[in-house]
């Protein structure tokens, strides 16, 4: 007798599945643990790769302090400064079009979740605007912005001006980066092939 398949249309569920969860769907993040389990202290950009470091981790310390930084580099190495077209790239996948440290309604929600994942810094919880205060990289200089949100509005500002190298202050950190490959796409495709093997066909006797 010939062969015939089983249950194919499992395999074929399987594959639209991998294909529809691999496709991009705008940026997520997504938090990550750093030191121990549940700490939350790394987030995952899945727009553009990138994982980046709550900026508690850092307060206080200058910019020599954090690049020579051992606890940093020891897990997993290569933290650094975010540059101004990354931070203001992860910004705007939040729906904060605005860089000028005007006041606006339309990325209050993008904003409070900034914060939520990046730690506050400033003025937190005392009914006004919470603030993730730190430093980025602008042409290798240290530069200062914020981000922050109120009840009704956001607040955002990039262009605060530079700080020298050996400045520090127990008010501000740092935006950290370091590249990680996103997992997901890779785990799908390995269900996809499992799929298929468990539903490969069979001999008929």
């Amino acid at each position: 007798m010939g062969t015939s398949p089983r249950r194919p249309w499992a395999a074929f569920v399987l594959a639209c599945l991998f294909l529809a969860l691999s496709a991009p769907s705008g940026a997520l993040l997504l938090e990550r643990d750093l030191v121990t389990a549940g700490d939350n202290l790394v987030t995952f950009d899945s727009d553009s790769g990138l994982e980046w470091l709550d900026v508690s981790m850092t307060l206080g310390m200058s910019t020599l302090d954090v690049l020579g930084d051992p606890l940093h580099q020891s897990q997993g190495g290569d933290w650094r400064q975010a540059t101004r077209a990354e931070l203001e790239a992860l910004v705007a996948s939040l729906g904060i079009l605005f860089l000028d440290d005007t006041v606006h309604a339309a990325g209050q929600a993008g904003a409070q979740e900034f914060v939520a994942k990046f730690g506050c810094q400033w003025s937190c919880g005392d009914g006004g605007f919470d603030f993730s205060l730190g430093l980025f990289d602008e042409s290798g200089t240290p530069t200062y912005g914020w981000i922050g949100y109120s009840a009704t509005d956001a607040r955002v500002d990039l262009q605060n001006g530079t700080i020298g190298q050996t400045t520090s202050s127990p008010f501000y950190g740092h935006f950290l980066v370091r590249a990680a490959p996103e997992p997901m796409p890779a785990l799908l495709l390995g269900a996809g092939l499992t799929g298929l093997a468990l539903f490969r066909p069979r001999e008929r006797g």
